[in-house]
């Protein structure tokens, strides 16, 4: 399934088979696609990061651009968007009800997203009010050059 350099490079501690299998997430394919698995957990200083490898026949590369393709900026808040329900899964060992995105504070893309790049979203400052959560989110591509920052993701468990 991965590249043996994003492998070596990479311990995929949680795959997206485990996330599937687990029943984490309850959603389609498609968006299940969008994360490859989690790398690190830290839960003294309460932190995650996920993993996406862009490969060029992915889905996210349809129709933008053909000739220069890049990974649209709403693909990468989805996948900051799965990233914060895997965050709480992480935090709290289970997922009651289904995590759905309630809003974003400044979101800022910094960079493109191109074929073969390597996506490290970190998910970090969790907080957690009745069936509220809130968390913050950056991208770096595999060089560490920041992708897309995302203040505040917020939602709800339904």
């Amino acid at each position: 399934m991965y590249p043996s350099l994003y492998v070596k490079e990479h311990d995929v501690h949680l795959t997206r088979q485990g996330i599937v299998d687990a029943g984490i997430l309850e959603h389609r394919d498609e968006a299940i696609d969008l994360i490859d698995g989690v790398t690190d957990f830290n839960d003294s200083e309460p932190s995650m990061t996920a993993v996406k490898l862009l490969l060029v026949n992915d889905p996210v590369f349809n129709g933008h651009f053909p000739g220069n393709p890049i990974c649209p900026g709403k693909e990468m808040i989805e996948m900051c968007q799965l990233s914060a329900a895997l965050f709480y899964f992480c935090l709290h060992g289970a997922i009651d009800g289904l995590p759905v995105p309630r809003g974003l504070d400044r979101v800022v893309y910094r960079s493109f997203a191109r074929p073969n790049d390597v996506l490290l979203i970190k998910m970090s400052k969790p907080k957690l009010e009745r069936n509220f959560f809130i968390c913050s989110a950056e991208v770096k591509n595999h060089q560490g050059k920041r992708v897309l920052t995302i203040g505040e993701i917020r939602g709800i468990m339904v």
